[in-house]
C-alpha cells in the first residue's frame, strides 16, 4: 500500500502578490535575525565562566 506523506502545491501569484510575499519574507527574516542577535547578546552577557578543564571533562 502506498501512503502519501507530503503534498506539493504550486502557486502562480500576480505581481502584487509577489511583492506582498516578498515584504512578508523580509519582515520574517528581520524578526528572526533580531531575535537571534538578542539571544547572542544575552548569552555573551550572562554566560557562565567555566574553567577550560571542566569543559573538556564534560565532553567525555
Amino acid at each position: 500500500m502506498l501512503l502519501h506523506m507530503n503534498y506539493k502545491y504550486e502557486m502562480f501569484p500576480n505581481e502584487e502578490q509577489l511583492q506582498t510575499m516578498d515584504r512578508w519574507l523580509s519582515i520574517c527574516r528581520q524578526q528572526y535575525n533580531s531575535a537571534l542577535l538578542d539571544k547572542q547578546r544575552f548569552y555573551q552577557k550572562n554566560r557562565p565562566d567555566y574553567p577550560e578543564m571542566n569543559c573538556k571533562n564534560s565532553k567525555q
